[in-house]
């Protein structure tokens, strides 16, 4: 036992470092002589360790366990990093939040516009952020609240939603949404859907995700569900609201209050030139038909969507920021844009207001206020609504008579005709009579207009012709409602997800829609016999044109074409003209029958002469070009879409006068 100790202490001893005689020849011994493997190693005295093959005076490695060299270093708590402070007149967040402290207010509603300082430029318009942002619309816009699926409830007086309410129900449509996408979206979007109401943080100097103020409602501005707007307040929402008459106001939208028609307009200056003069609605075909045939219904007919408002927007579809583009108050990819008098709907009566950028409608418009359609892809006129003469001129007249007689500005003042409309119905139902849905019903005695002369092209030419229209006023429920069961809409007994069931005998009146519309006929094509809308310019079944041919009208027709091309990178050349008189340089050599196609000057003489003309008559008015006329006056585009001068052609007439 004491030569195993002492060889042990050897051993320790060399391992430390320090000389011994036993350490010396022990070492030669194991360099020279394998060691025993069989020896018996003593596991319970673990201060001390047998290294083998280490060399005699370095210090043994010290081996660290498995476990503590896999532990990851600990993190050292990094302090939050705050927001940058902009200043007020960098940061339009600040600067609302600022001002509503001072007025004594928690919080204030942020535009699109107010984020860009904060939230970075992204594109939404695809992908994941296209998915969160329809299901966003979905959820705010009240429809899933309408039809039964999961939703927060809304705030009805300024139609807003709990923040933290709407992200946990999003996570029900889209997997792990996050606020940073939120935003985004509510900052990015093309159409400008969304608005968010933010608040101080809890603390001062605080952040909230980053930001120096904090999310607590969101609400979408526009496109709501006409069951969440019936019990609701839209006034918070709007921005402007036009109309003519001075005792409307914004807080009037909240109540069954209409405005007035003003017959002393050149009373009330101001709020004529904040009218902007034509406004447009986009639709396709089919919607079309429907609209000029009975008016622009909010969420259509005879099935409506749901929507509650009509909407329009006031750029014009020729300009090139619009270019088929997504804009607020329209829908993408829509060929036509119909164009409407907006004088003649807020003097009618009807509600027009803007939220935001698009321009916002709840009452069904009459198709009387009805200019034209501009059709986009082909970059012409598609159909003129014949009766807006009788009606414009109609209304010029008698708002000069009220002039020359001097009519005082409280006298002004007088019933609408979409008013007389709504009592016409009250009428017709409190007589006991009862309307279908999905019809609509005459509600009063129909009126007679003067009579309208015609002037179309035939097979042997042209020919003009009088039609005689009358004008009613129409009441009608829709075939799309339901019967209500408690708290919002019941699911009915209808198929698939959407509520069912009918409003036969409804006693709510926010079911009824209500106005007046003028009767349009059909006009039988010479060439194919298919029936067309009386306007149309083109017949739908064979594409001639239904429109009579004259010197100017061949003119125009040629440039438009030309100019058409050129713009759309396409060829073009005469004979692709669809008519029969070619112009002088196409004729042929024989006299007789040269003048039997036609006589006259050449295009371009037509042309230099329509120009001058043209010309006199804007600069003499204050406009600034043709095609400015015809985009501020709405009397002037009705003649120019009846001759089809495109702005295209305004444009080739412009640089013939230079």
């Amino acid at each position: 036992m004491d030569v195993d100790t002492g060889k042990k202490e050897g051993a320790d001893a060399a391992q430390e470092g320090v000389p011994t005689d036993a350490a010396v020849p022990e070492a030669s011994a194991s360099s020279e002589q394998p060691a025993d493997k069989t020896a018996i190693v003593d596991l319970t005295k673990t201060e001390k360790k047998v290294e083998v093959d280490k060399p005699v005076g370095k210090p043994a490695e010290k081996k660290m366990p498995k476990s503590e060299k896999q532990k990851a270093p600990e993190s050292k708590a990094q302090p939050r990093q705050k927001a940058p402070r902009l200043s007020v007149e960098a940061d339009a967040a600040l600067r609302k939040l600022e001002e509503a402290t001072e007025r004594q207010e928690g919080s204030v509603w942020l535009d699109p516009n107010d984020m860009i300082n904060r939230i970075p430029k992204e594109y939404c318009g695809q992908g994941r952020l296209r998915f969160l942002s329809t299901k966003l619309s979905y959820v705010l816009r009240g429809h899933a609240l309408s039809y039964g699926a999961r939703s927060p409830d809304i705030d009805p007086m300024d139609l807003s939603m709990d923040f933290e309410a709407v992200m946990k129900t999003m996570a029900h449509y889209v997997s792990y949404p996050k606020i940073s996408e939120v935003l985004s979206i509510v900052r990015n979007s093309d159409t400008r859907r969304f608005q968010v109401k933010v608040a101080q943080p809890d603390l001062p100097e605080a952040t909230w995700k980053g930001l120096p103020w904090k999310v607590v409602a969101i609400r979408a501005v526009q496109g709501h569900n006409r069951a969440v707007v019936e019990n609701a307040k839209i006034s918070s929402l709007v921005k402007e609201v036009f109309t003519l008459d001075p005792t409307f106001t914004k807080a009037d939208l909240d109540t069954p209050k209409l405005p007035r028609t003003n017959l002393r307009p050149d009373l009330v200056p101001e709020m004529l030139a904040a009218l902007p003069r034509v406004i447009y609605h986009s639709c396709d075909r089919l919607a079309m038909d429907k609209i000029v045939e009975h008016g622009l219904i909010p969420g259509g007919w005879p099935q409506r969507t749901g929507r509650a408002h009509n909407f329009f927007i006031a750029s014009h579809p020729w300009d090139d920021s619009v270019g088929g583009r997504k804009l607020a108050g329209t829908r993408a990819g829509k060929q036509y844009y119909i164009a409407f008098d907006t004088e003649l709907i807020v003097q009618s009566g009807c509600r027009l207001f803007r939220t935001d950028e698009a321009i916002i409608s709840p009452d069904w418009i009459s198709n009387e206020n009805i200019i034209c359609t501009y059709d986009a892809v082909n970059r012409e006129f598609a159909w003129v609504n014949r009766p807006y003469e009788i009606t414009r001129v109609g209304y010029n007249s008698k708002m000069k008579t009220h002039k020359d007689q001097d009519t005082p500005k409280k006298e002004a003042l007088s019933k609408s005709p979409y008013a007389n409309a709504r009592d016409s119905l009250k009428a017709y139902l409190m007589s006991g009579k009862s309307i279908r849905p999905g019809q609509m019903q005459m509600t009063d005695s129909p009126e007679e207009l003067p009579p309208l002369l015609r002037r179309r092209e035939g097979t042997s030419g042209p020919f003009e012709d009088k039609v005689t229209l009358k004008m009613a006023s129409f009441g009608a429920l829709s075939n799309a409602e339901t019967i209500r069961k408690g708290k919002g809409r019941g699911k009915g007994k209808g198929k698939g997800s959407r509520p069912g069931g009918q409003a036969q005998r409804s006693t709510n009146a926010e079911d009824y829609i209500y106005s007046s519309k003028i009767e349009m006929q059909q006009v039988r094509c010479h060439f194919c016999g298919e029936q067309n809308i009386e306007g149309t310019h083109k017949c739908q079944s064979c594409f001639k044109w239904l429109i009579a041919w004259s010197d100017g009208r061949i003119a125009t027709e040629v440039c438009r074409m030309e100019i058409s091309a050129k713009k759309t990178n396409k060829v073009f050349s005469l004979d692709k003209i669809d008519f029969e008189k070619q112009p002088r340089a196409q004729r042929v050599s024989d006299r007789t029958r040269a003048d039997q196609r036609r006589a006259g000057r050449s295009n371009f003489g037509n042309l230099k002469d329509a120009a001058q003309t043209h010309a006199g008559r804007y600069t003499k008015l204050g406009f600034k070009s043709i095609q400015d006329r015809m985009e501020k006056d709405p009397f002037y585009l009705f003649n120019n879409a009846v001759g089809q001068i495109t702005p295209d052609c305004c444009q080739f007439l412009e640089r013939q006068i230079n």
